[in-house]
């Protein structure tokens, strides 16, 4: 049976992944930025089976790389053609490599990293010294972290991600309460609450945590227990449906929110003829806004 506290938590995380991305000046941006992708890595683990791993790998196949391709051409060409319409950076050879996704559609790194790391953490998971390897993994990803080291196809983000896929299968599987969930937001929320007002700066797609890894980790663990929280309160509520089609969705949605921004240089160009600068502004977010919410409930009601 589909458990639908965990679409529900999927479909909070995609609202928090879309209002990031389009406001990027709000005051709660580097709060959501604390947990929103470690949260979707907890999420990824909850569903880890016991499996052979030709299994495992044509199931991951079939629902991640497959859908990074298509989405990966599909903006790869959506580039050439409105860059083919006006001046701009289109680089044949780097947009048409994979190693890395940042000039073409930045959020697809997630959906990269998210089958590196859980083919991965397969293997750490059949271990063992299952906690040790994850240790060891995540040492590394923070290692990495700490001195910039940017791997191809973001395995630098793979290695620290595999400590919130092993979060994610346990919490699931062992059915942590609500009462526990609470304790562990009450024990890690003054760090979370420290981090927001600290500015403190969070971005595990452009390699980006605090040199002090106590506060990625623990506020990611808080926002991620938040999330889980308010999931499971709100799952018999009349309208949850929204959100649990979202989280059905929320691959879908990923990969496609971030296409409006390339029509932002053509709305410009239109709008700068008729508006001052002050309304051109206000236009254009307004714009983002509206085409990622258009693009995400067709998807979402579908």
């Amino acid at each position: 049976m589909r458990d639908n506290s965990i679409d529900i938590a999927k479909g909070i995380g995609i609202i928090l992944v879309v209002w990031g991305h389009q406001f990027a000046n709000c005051p709660i941006f580097n709060w959501i930025h604390l947990f929103h992708m470690p949260l979707f890595f907890f999420l990824g683990g909850c569903f880890m089976k016991d499996e052979k791993y030709s299994v495992f790998l044509y199931k991951k196949i079939r629902t991640l790389f497959i859908p990074f391709l298509f989405f990966y051409t599909s903006s790869l060409l959506l580039k050439f053609v409105i860059y083919r319409m006006r001046e701009g950076d289109f680089s044949f050879m780097r947009d048409i490599s994979f190693y890395s996704t940042t000039s073409v559609n930045f959020p697809l790194w997630f959906i990269v990293c998210l089958f590196i790391s859980i083919n991965m953490y397969y293997f750490i998971r059949r271990s063992k010294y299952e906690l040790w390897a994850v240790l060891f993994t995540t040492f590394v990803g923070a290692t990495l972290y700490y001195f910039q080291i940017r791997l191809p196809f973001f395995i630098s983000q793979a290695f620290l991600s595999t400590a919130f896929l092993y979060l994610g299968e346990k919490v699931y599987k062992r059915g942590v309460d609500n009462k526990k969930l609470l304790f562990i937001v009450l024990l890690t929320i003054p760090f979370f609450i420290y981090a927001g007002i600290m500015n403190i700066k969070t971005n595990m797609g452009s390699l980006i945590i605090d040199r002090n890894f106590l506060l990625f980790l623990l506020p990611a663990i808080c926002g991620i227990g938040l999330t889980l929280l308010v999931s499971r309160l709100i799952c018999s509520a009349k309208y949850s449906f929204i959100l649990q089609r979202l989280g059905r969705y929320s691959l879908f949605i990923f990969a496609l929110h971030i296409n409006t921004g390339f029509l932002k240089p053509i709305s410009k160009a239109a709008i700068e003829i008729t508006s001052p600068p002050i309304l051109l502004n206000n236009i254009n977010i307004l714009i983002g806004i509206v085409d990622t919410i258009n693009s995400s409930l067709k998807i979402s009601l579908a």
